[in-house]
């Protein structure tokens, strides 16, 4: 049956793809050889432990378990003190097919415990055609000797063709005689008879050693009705396919049925009357830990969800295993959730996390945020246990690599916090139409920000606080016909792409290069009428002023005056004087120390009633309100983020 395995086509291939899976990136292999290897473990007749193909130039092994360290696997989880993994580091098979290696004493070791897994024969086999890859079973000899040798307690040796011994039920070496050179032979030494067999194929000697006495009985026993017994064996035979058959659909469609009712809970949304009954079942007493995996994608992919696919699967391939009962959940369509019940120490699962970052480090083109949660109880909620996953989420630092979060970082910024001014000194920057001054304030403010150890989050959070900002300079200027030049967030991505400070000074300076280039425009080509009034108006908007009294100094009526104001600014006379009082208001009530009233008169208004009802109109809330919600440290974002 191995031999089949290893002639097949498809199996070398697959082998050849493994072999540089860091270069090739084909995750869903793993799975596919996996299922390949399942056939012999479900196999009764074969009794083997594992098969293991080890990777001796990658160094790593892929068997029933998934992909982990040779180090781990012989060092941790088929441990012996005859095959420490320097052992197999050192082993070559040169024109060798195959090697039968002594059994021995095999244990798994964890953080807190050892578990023995009993005496295991390992047979090494090279994978033709590669010089490195090796298939290495691990046979359990005293099941095999249970079932298809002597049920009593009589010893029984297997030894190579150079006379070593492989195997025994008995502690202790075999009687020194003298061994077959071919065939077989018996011999009486005491009370004892020794029987051997040598096989033709492999050359190895089988010893049977028999009490003198007991061979009458095994004699008569050979009288007992083979055909009978063969009849019931061919129905029994029979009746066990079936019900594998039967056990395996029955599996497949609870698991689908699990899965749906796991997804309700995670999502807290609740199940069909029809599937009530599975509500208090998915939330069981089992200890637990819970993954969220989310996937960044540097360029996005022609095939994103095919893409998805082969790395959930390569997933899953490294936590599914016999030993863990687990679910798996996809909330959203860049999101899978792992539920490992009974998982053990956290330790543990944050090893074999290393091994997938050590997998997607060469990866150019995605990442993985990783969010783990502790040990919890079986009391937690899986909603709950989600709910802090996506928060951990937000904890991502931005770069383009595979990053793993267990808890909030002391250094994580939450928000990046400016004066309330700097927004005014933004939009100042603006008006100016300087591309020097405004890129040079933009890159201050991202290097704070990398600086502070900022979360991606919080990058994201001032990029479109600062394109809200561009778009009030854009409104304050009447410059509406560049409104659709400013984004919000780049088309299609909402900065799900973006993984580099870069990034986001490219994209915001592309943002202001606009309003930039229309405020020089406007300034090259400004009525020198309109300067002298809006210079005017800027050094003594805080006296009464009015359109005569500008309209005198200029020697022109104010109804030409006013006419072409609004020709030349699109907004009347007033209503511009107005917005720069405000404007100018808005900056002093940061001052607390001054009265509003104070402010009211310092900016032109002669009646506090006045200036109140004006700032509302503006700005949607009173002086006194604006005053409570900006003092102190703002976020520069925006008052919706404050």
């Amino acid at each position: 049956m191995i031999l089949a395995l290893t002639q097949s086509d498809t199996w070398t291939a697959n082998l050849g793809i493994l072999s540089h899976i860091k270069e090739n990136r084909r995750y869903d292999i793993p799975a596919e050889v996996k299922s390949d290897l399942s056939t012999l473990y479900a196999n009764p007749f074969l009794h083997i432990d594992n098969f293991i193909l080890y990777f001796k130039q990658e160094d790593y092994v892929l068997e029933k378990e998934g992909l982990s360290s040779a180090s781990d696997m012989f060092g941790k989880y088929y441990y012996s003190k005859e095959y420490p993994p320097d052992y197999w580091k050192t082993q070559t098979m040169n024109n060798q097919f195959l090697k039968v290696m002594p059994a021995a004493a095999f244990t798994e070791n964890t953080l807190h415990s050892s578990r023995s897994l009993g005496q295991l024969m390992p047979i090494m086999m090279k994978a033709i055609p590669y010089e490195d890859v090796y298939g290495i079973v691990m046979l359990n000899p005293q099941r095999m000797q249970d079932t298809y040798g002597d049920a009593g307690n009589n010893p029984f040796y297997i030894l190579d063709n150079e006379g070593r011994l492989l195997f025994t039920t008995m502690e202790g070496e075999m009687l020194n005689t003298q061994l077959p050179a071919d065939g077989s032979k018996h011999e009486r030494i005491g009370d004892q008879y020794y029987f051997y067999e040598k096989g033709k194929q492999t050359g190895f000697t089988y010893v049977r050693v028999t009490q003198a006495a007991v061979i009458a009985a095994e004699m008569r026993d050979k009288w007992s009705s083979v055909k009978e017994f063969a009849m019931i064996g061919d129905r029994l035979s029979s009746i066990l396919e079936n019900n594998r058959y039967i056990q395996s659909d029955l599996a497949q469609k609870n698991s689908l049925v699990r899965q749906y009712a796991y997804i309700h809970k995670v999502k807290n949304i609740p199940l069909s009357s029809y599937l009530a009954e599975l509500e208090d079942a998915q939330q069981s007493e089992q200890p637990y830990v819970s993954i969220l995996f989310k996937v960044g994608f540097k360029s996005q992919p022609d095939e994103f969800g095919q893409h998805t696919l082969l790395l959930w699967k390569l997933i899953q391939s490294l936590f599914t295993s016999s030993k863990t009962n687990s679910v798996a959940i996809q909330p959203e369509q860049d999101q899978l959730l792992l539920l490992l019940f009974d998982p053990g120490p956290q330790s543990g699962i944050l090893q074999a996390l290393d091994t997938l970052k050590e997998l997607l480090a060469v990866e150019e083109t995605l990442y993985l945020t990783i969010a783990v949660s502790p040990v919890y109880s079986g009391e937690i909620p899986f909603t709950d246990a989600y709910s802090n996953l996506s928060m951990l989420l937000k904890e991502r630092r931005l770069n383009g690599e595979t990053q793993v979060i267990v808890e909030p970082r002391a250094s994580s910024s939450n928000a990046f916090h400016v004066k309330v001014s700097y927004g005014e000194e933004l939009h100042n920057l603006l008006q100016s139409g300087n591309d020097e001054a405004v890129f040079a304030w933009l890159d201050r403010q991202l290097e704070q920000l990398q600086h502070k150890d900022a979360a991606a989050e919080d990058f994201r959070t001032f990029a479109i606080g600062a394109v809200e900002q561009i778009g009030k300079t854009v409104m304050k200027l009447n410059l509406t016909h560049i409104e659709s030049e400013i984004r919000s967030s780049p088309p299609g991505e909402s900065f799900a792409g973006f993984h580099s400070m870069q990034q986001y000074r490219e994209w915001l300076q592309a943002q202001a290069q606009p309003v930039l280039a229309a405020v020089r425009s406007q300034l090259e080509t400004r009525d020198p009428v309109i300067s002298f009034v809006l210079d005017y108006l800027d050094h003594h908007y805080g006296e009464d002023i009015n359109l005569n009294i500008v309209a005198d100094k200029l020697n022109l009526t104010s109804g030409y005056l006013s006419s072409i104001f609004k020709e030349k600014t699109n907004i009347n006379f007033s209503e511009y004087l107005n917005n720069l009082r405000v404007e100018r208001a808005k900056e002093l009530l940061v001052n607390v120390d001054l009265r509003i009233q104070d402010i009211a008169t310092q900016v032109g208004y002669q009646n506090v009633n006045s200036f109140i009802r004006m700032f509302k109109r503006r700005y949607g809330l009173t002086p006194g309100e604006y005053r409570k919600r900006h003092t102190g440290d703002e976020p520069f974002i925006s008052s919706s983020h404050g």
